[in-house]
């Protein structure tokens, strides 16, 4: 019996877990590969920081033969990379985010966030605190 179960989790693990799969969760929502972009702000607000940058790629879009000789048809394509990265403090991981043309394209857990992202501003001597929404906010 334990012999079939093992079997059967050798067969069945490729279809449950392909070790592509992952998503970031923003509040209760979820965004995934192939989302586009304005969906991704929309549901996670602006990132900590955006870069841009612009890749020329080159793409075979065909191949004939011509006395004897295969000649391939290629074109040279520029497409517009967004890479976004999330800080969601201290106690989750950092998300990067790579859109391509404005459309998801992956996404890569970092080390953990930053203090900075949610820490309030320092105060200063003589200044009154006041605790609102569990955020500490100068009166």
């Amino acid at each position: 019996m334990a012999r079939w179960l093992s079997l059967l989790a050798l067969v069945a693990s490729p279809f449950l877990f392909d070790g592509t799969a992952h998503a970031l969760r923003c509040g209760t929502r979820l965004v995934v590969t192939g989302d586009p972009i304005h969906y991704v702000r929309s549901i996670c607000g602006d990132p900590a920081s955006i870069t841009t940058s612009t890749v020329s790629r080159t793409r075979t879009v065909g191949s004939r033969i011509v006395a004897g000789t295969v000649i391939a048809d290629s074109v040279t394509v520029t497409v517009a990379i967004e890479t976004w990265i999330y800080d969601f403090g201290p106690r989750r991981f950092m998300e990067e985010l790579t859109f391509e043309d404005g459309t998801l394209v992956r996404q890569r857990p970092l080390s953990y966030g930053t203090r900075t992202a949610i820490d309030p501003p320092v105060r200063r001597m003589h200044e009154r605190v006041a605790i609102v929404d569990r955020r500490r906010t100068i009166v």
